[in-house]
């Protein structure tokens, strides 16, 4: 095989169906990732093609929390339900359902590489800078998002590896993440019945309801010293759909 890689994870799932209607289903994910060639097929390559042991770093796809909550809700009107249980009133407010669901993925990992590329001898097709004793994650990264002026990581924690040297950094650093992922969409169906068990459904669903933008990762490339900033959208607006 070319490489390794290894996933260890904390999985927890919780679902309940209440006897009036609701029903809601959690699932979380705590997980860690290594590996030395997660993207080699991919755009990154190898900073040294003769040691593919030392691009042993957390990986490319390593998101530490993952998080699912998804709810339902019959609404208490119509046939069989607490309300308006009969009469002409029964099929019209009858059959609706509620549904919203929640999103929340952590940030993957940034790769940290060097422009000014030092590593002349052709051992490999990235060049990574040294990694110093200053940390490179800013309490401040997710705060100024839509301000260039503002670094998404320290620079000062990088510096340029020397001429024909290969730079100690990291493949990918933990403590640069891209902003991840937060979002709700909900869902609004009403069933009309037929014949039992044939019906109509007819549903109005909202994707991205508060509108929230979702960044892609930074780029990571330094050319020593300078700045990062996150302004790549991968989600920017609201979606919606009948069906």
């Amino acid at each position: 095989s070319v490489g390794d890689s290894s996933y260890n994870a904390l999985q927890l799932s919780v679902e309940h169906r209440y006897s009036k209607g609701l029903a809601v289903l959690f699932n979380y994910t705590h997980g860690h990732m290594l590996d030395d060639v997660g993207d080699y097929f991919t755009d990154n390559q190898l900073q040294n093609n003769y040691c593919i042991k030392c691009e042993r770093s957390i990986s490319n796809q390593d998101v530490r929390n993952v998080l699912r909550l998804s709810a339902q809700y019959e609404l208490p009107f119509g046939r069989g339900k607490q309300f308006a249980g009969q009469g002409w009133l029964s099929p019209v407010v009858g059959g609706w359902t509620f549904g919203s669901f929640y999103t929340h993925d952590d940030g993957v990992p940034v790769q940290i590489t060097q422009a000014n590329d030092p590593n002349l001898f052709g051992a490999g097709s990235i060049q990574r800078p040294n990694a110093s004793s200053i940390s490179p994650y800013l309490k401040s990264n997710f705060k100024h998002l839509y301000n260039q002026a503002f670094p998404f990581f320290n620079p000062a924690a990088f510096t340029p590896a020397a001429l024909y040297t290969f730079g100690n950094a990291p493949r990918y650093v933990g403590a640069i993440r891209a902003p991840g992922a937060n979002n709700w969409d909900m869902l609004l169906s009403k069933r009309i019945p037929f014949v039992e068990p044939y019906g109509l459904n007819f549903s109005f669903q909202a994707f991205n309801v508060f509108n929230r933008t979702q960044f892609a990762a930074p780029t990571g490339t330094t050319c020593i010293p300078t700045t990062a900033t996150a302004t790549t959208s991968s989600t920017c607006s609201t979606a919606s759909n009948f069906g």
